[in-house]
């Protein structure tokens, strides 16, 4: 792709400088060796994206080179392309891989016959147009690798038809050489700016034609493998985009899963938070010693700190046996035996206040594990209003008892009165009205 840097072996200077003037037109960074050895070194000094190397190099051969550039740490990764003028020893028809199609067009019949009959005995494929018009249709149906391009003809010129081949993305890259009679320089000016490759002066000489003819066709090789390797690397781009992309989208939902995840547990933590501080009972995590006491308090609810006056950072630094009262401390050997046989247990005891307060307490004790570590949960229950209560039960219970012992005591004395008053109304009704006992009964 545009901007690669591409490493160039050649000792061919034509051939060097087209296929570097290629390169460097389609955006790539070109640099060039003449020698495999030289390529070699530039190649380690400089790692490139792509290597052409030429295989009929002087001295060590484009092969030799190729392996050392494989077998080398820093260049082993650096693709190679492996180019030559024929592709088995002794085999000149064969020479271009496989028969190439050359467009001949020109008006004149026997400039016609006589380019083909130059280029058939080479293997070449031979189209042949009489006009421009004819020409766009033969390069729309074969694709010739090469146009050999008259200048003069009726209708479209050979200027309108190579400017219209080199305007169309499709066709731009078929070398088109200009055969013309002409001899200005302004002609061939305008040739170079409709786009033509090069030029042949009629009357054509054969060597000339057979030499621009391979050394055009072997710069359209070098750019066809430049257009299918550039193909692959955008394929490649896009099928490592689609990947990508893919991960990023797999990315996306493991975050936004992730980030439901964590609102979640924020959520769950604050309704955690909420339950843990809303309740009535001092609630207190503290951890286990190795000998069975009491450790630090690791975590307390509102409640701690507003029944026994302590903020959270002094409780931090207390233990349970920090806010008990000296002489109602509960047996802390007793409770963690208990503990860590059923897991739980209940007692009562008394805390101390900051300010001297004591309150005495129910505590629900249950122990459990966390992060490796065993941990205590205490849920104490204030009793205060509870042993009020309880007192005053008892009082009350007292006093009934003491109501229903004199509610007797009364019943049996009324009874004892009830008798005497009957038999004094007796004795008065016994006595004459003038005896001196009617007085004293009567009082």
């Amino acid at each position: 792709m545009a901007g690669e840097k591409i490493l160039v072996v050649e000792d061919h200077a034509v051939n060097r400088e087209l296929v570097v003037d290629l390169l460097r037109i389609a955006g790539y960074l070109v640099s060039v060796a003449g020698t495999a050895e030289e390529g070699i070194h530039r190649a380690k000094e400089e790692p490139p994206d792509l290597i052409l190397m030429d295989i009929d190099l002087p001295g060590m051969d484009g092969l030799t080179a190729t392996r050392i550039v494989k077998q080398a740490p820093e260049t082993a990764h650096v693709t190679v392309v492996a180019l030559t003028s024929h592709a088995m020893k002794g085999d000149a028809e064969r020479a271009m891989e496989q028969a190439k199609r050359i467009l001949v067009v020109d008006d004149e019949p026997r400039n016609r016959e006589l380019l083909e009959a130059h280029l058939t005995p080479l293997g070449y494929q031979i189209l042949v147009a009489e006009n421009g018009k004819d020409a766009f249709e033969q390069v729309s149906s074969h694709a010739p690798d090469l146009i050999l391009l008259d200048v003069m003809m009726p209708g479209l010129d050979g200027f309108e038809v190579a400017r219209r081949l080199k305007g169309d993305a499709q066709t731009r890259h078929i070398p088109v050489v200009m055969v013309t009679s002409l001899r200005e320089a302004s002609d061939r000016v305008q040739a170079l700016e409709a786009g033509a490759d090069d030029f042949l002066s009629k009357p054509v000489d054969k060597t000339e034609l057979t030499a621009r003819v391979r050394s055009l066709l072997q710069v359209k090789a070098y750019n066809d493998h430049l257009i299918n390797y550039q193909k692959e690397l955008e394929a490649e781009v896009a099928k490592r985009t689609e990947k990508l992309q893919q991960a990023n989208e797999e990315l996306r939902r493991e975050i936004e899963e992730r980030v439901r995840a964590e609102a979640a547990v924020r959520e769950a933590e604050l309704r955690y938070r909420q339950l843990f501080n809303a309740g009535t009972d001092a609630i207190f995590v503290h951890s286990l010693e190795n000998d069975g006491r009491p450790g630090r308090f690791i975590e307390v609810n509102d409640e701690v700190c507003r029944r026994l006056g302590y903020t959270r950072e002094e409780l931090s630094a207390m233990s349970p046996l920090g806010i008990g009262a000296p002489d109602d401390l509960p047996d802390a050997a007793a409770i963690t035996r208990k503990l860590l046989a059923d897991g739980h247990t209940l007692f009562k005891t008394t805390h101390v206040a900051k300010d001297g307060t004591r309150i005495p307490v129910e505590s629900n004790v249950h122990l459990f594990d966390f992060k490796d570590q065993q941990l205590v949960l205490s849920i104490s229950r204030d009793v205060s209003e509870r042993i009020l209560l309880e007192e005053q039960l008892l009082q009350a219970q007292k006093m009934e008892a003491v109501g229903r012992l004199a509610g007797g005591v009364a019943h049996d004395f009324n009874n004892l009165l009830t008798i005497i008053i009957g038999y004094s109304e007796m004795a008065l009704d016994a006595l004459p009205s003038d005896s001196p006992l009617n007085k004293t009964i009567t009082e």
